[in-house]
């Protein structure tokens, strides 16, 4: 099964993707659209697929839809400060997920259990894409779009950059709680982020040379 947004429609697609596991292209099909709301402009989405949930950035509510992916339906709306939610990651405990919100300069965070927002992590100027590792570090891309965002006159980040947020060990319930950061200068406008283990990708590499000698052979 697959999801993505439909912006123009305020509406996710859900199709059927089952059959490229068998190669067969022509079986891939729109099963049915979750209508988000009009003029909400979904932006991007992610799962948690231990709830069959989907959270939902969209561009200009104040709110992050949350859709049940049995019901196919929004069955939750939760609440944020601000519009402009570009991105969804979730901690690898399941118990939070983290939203990017590039009009605030912000990274929400919500309780999957309450779906409530419990704290506001400042990451920098106009973040969009968030990924999290397995170590529980998220990786933050910042776009800083001029001139939306006066990213000269926030202190402690670089525009046009990564932030660094170190989520283990903390309490992600308390607002207060202080948040490890760090702030790495990328290229110009970056978008999405996302992260990989360079020793696993060289032992794949190494692997499939092996089976290819085998065949070979």
């Amino acid at each position: 099964m697959h999801m993505s947004v439909s912006g123009g429609e305020g509406a996710l697609a859900k199709i059927d993707v089952s059959g490229l596991d068998a190669g067969d292209i022509d079986s891939v099909k729109l099963l049915k659209k979750i209508t988000i709301g009009e003029d909400t402009f979904p932006y991007s989405l992610n799962v948690d697929k231990t709830r069959n949930i989907a959270l939902v950035a969209c561009n200009t509510p104040r709110f992050v839809p949350v859709v049940d992916l049995d019901k196919d339906e929004v069955v939750e709306n939760v609440s944020l400060r601000a519009s402009g939610a570009r991105a969804v990651a979730f901690t690898n405990d399941s118990k939070h997920a983290l939203v990017t919100l590039e009009r605030d300069n912000s990274m929400a965070v919500i309780n999957l259990d309450s779906l409530e927002v419990t704290k506001y992590i400042k990451v920098g100027p106009g973040p969009r894409g968030v990924t999290v590792d397995e170590t529980d570090i998220a990786f933050v891309a910042l776009f800083a779009r001029p001139p939306f965002f006066e990213y000269n006159s926030i202190e402690d980040f670089a525009s046009h950059a990564v932030t660094i947020v170190r989520l283990s060990g903390a309490n992600l319930d308390d607002p207060a709680a202080e948040i490890p950061l760090e702030s790495v200068r990328v290229g110009f406008g970056p978008c999405s982020v996302s992260t990989f283990d360079p020793t696993k990708v060289e032992r794949r590499i190494h692997e499939e040379s092996k089976v290819d000698k085998l065949v070979l052979a």
